[in-house]
């Protein structure tokens, strides 16, 4: 994002991106266990907040049921029993008081659904020149920062709440999620050049994943 070849991608009707900052990974949150496939999400209540076209997209993919939430809601509902399964970073694990939702039956898929981060939007003729540009610098120098910060919270979740999902099941969530982008960037919702750049930092990390040989993206 700080990249000056990219500054004019940060501009668009007016509103200008000034820093990008990650909260960590989304994982899906269960109340059981025994949900591990992706099979077992049809008809499943799965939470899905205001506006997420993306998500939306995916669980009409895996046939759950959407339960349109707030950042206000999404822990009430889920803790009362209300939502089957949620997704959220594990710096809302504690603050949402998630593991009275989790009780002794659910748990956190250690499984990567969602980046979420936290963005900042200006208007560019409010600000001085070159602002916007100063600005994202400055995210982009605090992401080890952050993300040290994120690593630590994640590890102070108690191991017990962790689950894993089998081999197979991690394929099926990667096509589904694959697909998913595919609709939604063709959609004109996702852009396609930062679509791109993403794919090349995921290959970068883990250049195994099936879509780093496919060229459908």
């Amino acid at each position: 994002m700080a990249n000056p070849k990219l500054a004019p991608d940060m501009l668009d009707h007016g509103v200008e991106v000034a820093g990008v900052l990650s909260l960590g990974t989304g994982y899906l949150i269960t109340n059981d266990r025994s949900i591990n496939t992706i099979q077992q999400l049809v008809g499943k209540r799965l939470a899905i907040f205001d506006n997420d076209n993306a998500g939306q997209t995916v669980i009409e993919k895996v046939g759950a049921i959407p339960v349109t939430v707030t950042l206000s809601t999404i822990g009430p509902l889920f803790n009362s029993g209300k939502l089957d399964i949620i997704y959220l970073p594990a710096m809302a694990f504690k603050p949402f008081d998630i593991s009275k939702g989790i009780g002794i039956k659910g748990g956190v898929i250690r499984f990567p659904v969602v980046a979420v981060t936290y963005d900042m939007f200006i208007h560019p003729d409010k600000f001085p020149e070159g602002y916007g540009q100063k600005s994202r610098n400055w995210f982009a120098s605090n992401i080890d920062r952050q993300m040290a910060n994120v690593d630590k919270i994640e590890k102070s979740i108690d191991s017990k709440y962790w689950m894993d999902i089998p081999p197979a099941s991690a394929q099926a969530y990667f096509q589904v999620l694959h697909e998913s982008r595919i609709s939604l960037t063709k959609a004109g919702i996702y852009d396609k050049k930062m679509m791109s750049i993403l794919k090349k930092i995921r290959c970068r990390n883990e250049p195994n994943n099936p879509e780093c040989s496919k060229n459908d993206e």
